[in-house]
């Protein structure tokens, strides 16, 4: 369904994600217990999502889950910038959705991972001062940046939905007079074909009164 698609396809990014993340943790020196500790979490999200019978709940656990994946992405690089990227990869997978709740989730996610992360450790999400020392301020900096880009993809899919119901209510006005013109076409034909047998009608009837009238019998054999 439109649904269904899109949940599988983010649910098995989201599973993707755990033996990457856990190889990177390893090559970046972090024990074994460490980076299966933390991607516990992601683990746990992958099959709440695939249980969840509501729609929204399930897309709340993908959402998580890559979200979270992101941060634990940021710890692991040491807090690089590049790696800050992946929040906004997130939003055009997330938008797979077509649905506004889970963009805004990922934007709670992202305020609460920079924010909440900064303040268990000061350089778990950012590796420059200012992060360091204003952590919610930075964390408040970059879940506008993702508020601001789920919003420009969600104008351009409901103007893309917009389209799309324009273009089938045209497609359906052009059947509608193509109904009609067909209609009136046949009913032209058919009072055609009435009249034409009508003035035919009067014509065998012209010719019988001849007939009946005329006593040659040369006229009479010619009509």
């Amino acid at each position: 369904g439109t649904f269904q698609r899109p949940h599988l396809l983010l649910c098995c990014l989201l599973g993707l994600h755990l033996p990457v993340l856990c190889l990177m943790g390893v090559w970046r020196g972090y024990g074994v217990a460490h980076v299966a500790a933390e991607m516990s979490v992601p683990l746990a999200a992958v099959a709440c999502a695939r249980l969840a019978r509501n729609r929204r709940l399930a897309s709340f656990f993908t959402t998580f889950g890559l979200v979270y994946c992101s941060s634990v992405l940021v710890h692991l690089s040491g807090g690089m910038v590049e790696a800050h990227f992946h929040f906004f990869v997130l939003i055009g997978l997330i938008a797979l959705y077509q649905d506004w709740v889970p963009l805004l989730w990922n934007v709670v996610f992202t305020l609460v991972s920079h924010g909440a992360g900064s303040a268990l450790a000061s350089g778990l999400i950012f590796n420059h001062d200012a992060g360091q020392n204003k952590p919610w301020v930075w964390a408040v900096i970059h879940a506008s940046a993702v508020l601001a880009a789920s919003a420009g993809v969600v104008i351009f899919w409901k103007n893309t939905e917009l389209e799309q119901r324009r273009n089938m209510a045209l497609v359906e006005h052009l059947g509608a007079v193509e109904i009609e013109r067909t209609e009136a076409m046949s009913g032209l034909l058919v009072n055609l074909a009435r009249r034409n047998q009508s003035l035919l009608n009067r014509q065998l009837e012209v010719i019988t009164d001849l007939e009946l009238r005329e006593q040659e019998a040369d006229v009479l054999e010619e009509l």
